[in-house]
């Protein structure tokens, strides 16, 4: 991949993080994390003729579009509920409008939107896809250039993290309880497991990929 070409993914990823960290409703929420994602994809697999490297791209390709059909799922029931309403805070009105905010509807959509953010911020049990060690792949690779895994293990934490702030405490105004507990939950899990595994790690940039994961959390 030519510098020319790896620096516009660089630049179209950071411009759909800016954009998920300032998304004041679903379509931006949804379009936002895809656009950086699909430079993720191409970012991961900048190494063309390492066949062991498409593997792994093929895999993060295939993660990523399980985890924004779940994510879009847990939208979809927010858009239904709220009797059509995209922006986050005519969604709180739509659901008192609707009576529809202690309704079984939200749990779902609580879950599904957890874990389709649950991919990009990587918290347990969600961290298993992310290092992966069965094949060499350029993100994680001992060989690897640093700055890329600090890139993408990073800006998405980041952008991800901000978006889900703002998801849960509007939308999900009046289920504080349920999504404060959930994400205790998954913040003790991924501080315990995460550096337990960080401590059986030999590659140095896996390390950097995990750590933000688990600072994150605390």
């Amino acid at each position: 991949m030519a510098i020319t070409e790896f620096l516009l993914f660089v630049l179209t990823a950071t411009l759909g993080g800016m954009f998920l960290c300032g998304a004041n409703d679903l379509i931006t929420i949804f379009v936002a994390p895809e656009c950086f994602s699909l430079c993720s994809y191409l970012l991961s697999g900048y190494t063309k003729r390492d066949v062991r490297s498409n593997e792994a791209t093929t895999k993060y390709l295939l993660m990523g579009g399980a985890s924004s059909s779940i994510l879009v799922h847990g939208l979809s029931w927010l858009y239904g509920l709220s009797g059509g309403e995209i922006e986050l805070q005519e969604i709180v009105n739509g659901l008192i409008n609707t009576q529809m905010y202690n309704s079984p509807g939200i749990s779902i959509a609580l879950i599904s939107i957890t874990v389709g953010i649950g991919f990009k911020l990587s918290p347990a049990p969600f961290h298993q896809w992310t290092p992966d060690k069965e094949v060499r792949n350029p993100l994680f690779d001992s060989d690897s250039p640093t700055p890329v895994v600090a890139f993408l293990s990073v800006t998405s934490k980041v952008a991800a993290s901000a978006s889900a702030t703002r998801i849960f405490d509007i939308p999900f105004y009046f289920s504080s309880t349920e999504w404060h507990l959930l994400l205790e939950i998954l913040a003790i899990l991924s501080m315990i497991l995460g550096n337990l595994i960080a401590l059986t790690q030999t590659s140095m940039n896996v390390c950097l990929h995990i750590r933000p994961s688990v600072k994150l959390d605390m």
